[in-house]
């Protein structure tokens, strides 16, 4: 016994019975609307892996530009208290041209030069610079 007609009758306004067979497949109009339902998937889902791209590339030069900052501050660690001073710097990695400028600040501790060090980028098209900052503490034969 099957539950599930193979045939529906229905009467039209004249009374006379008319049989509707089962509908098999899908229509055009729905065809199109499952298209433009997937291309909008499609193309949300390109545009996050394309958003996702960049904000690994941009990670990438902020590491280099820290790499870069952090060696300076050690090279003035380890020169000597006496020669250091303010200075810049250019280095190319990856095709990005970091730009370094080393500022002594003035300090109000004696025996101690403070340094503020600035590594500057362009990233497609947007400029981006980090600070760090280091101490150089001159030592006495202690």
């Amino acid at each position: 016994m099957n539950i599930f007609p193979s045939k529906i009758t229905y009467s039209s306004e004249s009374g006379e019975n008319m049989v509707k067979g089962m509908q098999h497949g899908f229509t055009l109009i729905e065809i199109l609307i499952a298209i433009f339902i997937l291309s909008i998937g499609i193309l949300a889902y390109i545009s996050s892996q394309n958003s996702a791209i960049r904000g690994t590339a941009l990670s990438g030069t902020i590491n280099q530009a820290l790499l870069i900052a952090n060696s300076h501050a050690e090279e003035i660690l380890y020169q000597d208290y006496d020669s250091i001073g303010s200075f810049t710097d250019n280095k190319n990695s990856g095709g990005i041209n970091y730009s370094t400028n080393c500022t002594l600040l003035s300090s109000s501790v004696p025996n101690t030069k403070h340094f503020k060090i600035t590594v500057s980028w362009t990233f497609q098209g947007e400029n981006y610079n980090i600070n760090i900052q280091t101490v150089k503490i001159k030592n006495n034969g202690v």
